[in-house]
């Protein structure tokens, strides 16, 4: 439910997302 959430923010924090998202994911 908060991939689709996620993804809109990954844009905006595409660099702390993608550090974070990788430990998530």
């Amino acid at each position: 439910m908060e991939e689709k959430a996620f993804v809109g923010n990954e844009i905006e924090m595409k660099d702390s997302s993608s550090v974070h998202a990788r430990s998530q994911t």
